[in-house]
């Protein structure tokens, strides 16, 4: 793991408990920030090369993307409002879209051939670009 990728994720691990996340924010938010790492560095492995671009992977990687899109959509609105009952549904939401993260995760990672011998990613700084459709 980078040195970067150390630096954001003791980043965001500090700031989550000097602001007061709850329980259920602290764990979300690190579950999301994994499963993006993952999302993210396969994106870039495929748009590198180091994923073959075969329709199977780009499948995989854009229902991934869209998949985790899901949970974090939920928690940029549970964040943006006090209403409880919005919220209420927002953890909802949540709650049933987390527990779908590790079999994409796992499916995501199968993706890459030196899986394996890489180390575990935790968190993505920065946003990858868009996926580019397979060129064959």
């Amino acid at each position: 793991m980078s040195f970067t990728k150390i630096a954001a994720l003791c980043l965001v691990t500090l700031t989550m408990a000097v602001t007061g996340c709850t329980s259920f924010e602290r764990s979300t938010f690190e579950k999301l920030a994994a499963s993006q790492a993952v999302v993210n560095a396969a994106q870039l492995d495929y748009e590198g090369g180091a994923i073959p671009k075969t329709q199977a992977a780009y499948v995989a990687i854009t229902r991934a993307k869209a998949m985790a899109q899901i949970p974090e959509q939920a928690m940029v609105t549970y964040e943006g409002t006090k209403d409880a009952a919005t919220r209420e549904k927002q953890q909802r939401i949540v709650a049933s879209a987390l527990p779908q993260l590790p079999a994409m995760i796992a499916a995501v990672e199968a993706l890459d051939p030196n899986a394996a011998k890489a180390t575990p990613l935790t968190i993505v700084p920065v946003p990858a670009p868009a996926l580019s459709p397979p060129t064959n």
